[in-house]
């Protein structure tokens, strides 16, 4: 990709002069330019998105709708600077142009922060994700009490969306990471079939979610008065549907990082709502065992998640 198409597109969009364009990523494309106002472009280049045409234009427009509700719900600033659901450009395909959001994300301020501002900066971040979910979701994004309305133009479809296609995931996971293992297959089959009709319930309770919740999408200030977050970023997987998702992505972002399990339950703390760990457990299965318990075999991962009886035990 040509940066000088990138900064044509940022110019005419706000007639500033640019110093400076950066590629610091390729999955998707994302382009940081330097401005009296910095900004990034995003094109959305993962294998999986068609390379141009209406159904690209739609991945633009869901990560759009998602960051201005945010804003009209007073949870998130005004980011977009421009969405471009187009190929009549400089670039030659649809793309989102954003501004910075302020302060840091929560990765590099975990980094950085005392034991004590941790816990503070991580209840502050439940709060505001449950302030998230418990707003009215916009109809737009597509689904009505965890059901998809009809769109020809939908990529891919989340497990977050409906319970069947979380289910779907999982067993065609077990399959293949306890391949030739019947016993082990069997023991997890009778778990999920125990948490079904509790997952079923919560799932009809559908929100606003994230879709892909981790630690580094959240931004936040601080000050005098204590941590603001600021908003969320990387919305392009952003819908209505099980808000434990988001839940389970923050876990697996936090433990990915190896902090520990007190650093959740301040989470959890400002979250204000009791989860159940059974049903949790049953999502936590439809993650790569690999990726998130990645210093024991897959056999023992099945096992640390089906046996644990408090968040402890997950970590």
């Amino acid at each position: 990709m040509n940066r000088n198409a990138v900064e044509a597109e940022f110019q005419r969009t706000t007639n500033l002069p640019v110093t400076r364009v950066d590629l610091i990523n390729t999955h998707n494309h994302l382009y940081q330019i330097s401005s009296a106002i910095d900004g990034f472009l995003k094109l959305y280049t993962k294998d999986w998105y068609p390379r141009t045409g209406t159904k690209l234009a739609t991945v633009v427009d869901r990560e759009n709708t998602a960051y201005g509700w945010l804003n009209q719900q007073q949870l998130g600033e005004p980011l977009v600077l421009k969405a471009d659901y187009s190929e009549d450009n400089e670039i030659g395909q649809p793309y989102l142009l954003l501004h910075r959001a302020s302060g840091q994300n929560l990765t590099d301020w975990l980094k950085k922060c005392s034991y004590q501002e941790t816990l503070g900066l991580l209840t502050e971040a439940g709060t505001y994700l449950r302030a998230v979910h418990k707003r009215p979701a916009p109809q737009r994004l597509g689904f009505i009490q965890g059901r998809y309305l009809p769109n020809q133009n939908i990529v891919w479809h989340h497990r977050g969306w409906s319970l069947e296609g979380r289910l779907e995931t999982t067993d065609g996971l077990m399959e293949k990471e306890l391949a030739g293992n019947t016993l082990a297959q069997e023991t997890v089959k009778r778990f999920l079939d125990e948490q079904r009709g509790q997952m079923a319930e919560e799932y009809q309770q559908v929100s606003f979610i994230h879709g892909d919740c981790h630690p580094r999408h959240f931004f936040a200030e601080k000050s005098s008065h204590g941590w603001r977050i600021s908003g969320l970023v990387d919305m392009e997987n952003a819908s209505v549907g099980d808000s434990v998702d988001d839940l389970v992505g923050f876990f697996r972002g936090l433990k990915g990082e190896g902090y520990s399990p007190a650093f959740w339950e301040a989470f959890l703390s400002g979250y204000g709502v009791k989860l159940n760990i059974e049903t949790f457990k049953a999502r936590l299965l439809s993650l790569q065992k690999q990726k998130l318990y990645p210093n024991i075999d897959v056999v023992a991962a099945y096992q640390k998640i089906l046996e644990a009886k408090s968040w402890g035990g997950l970590f």
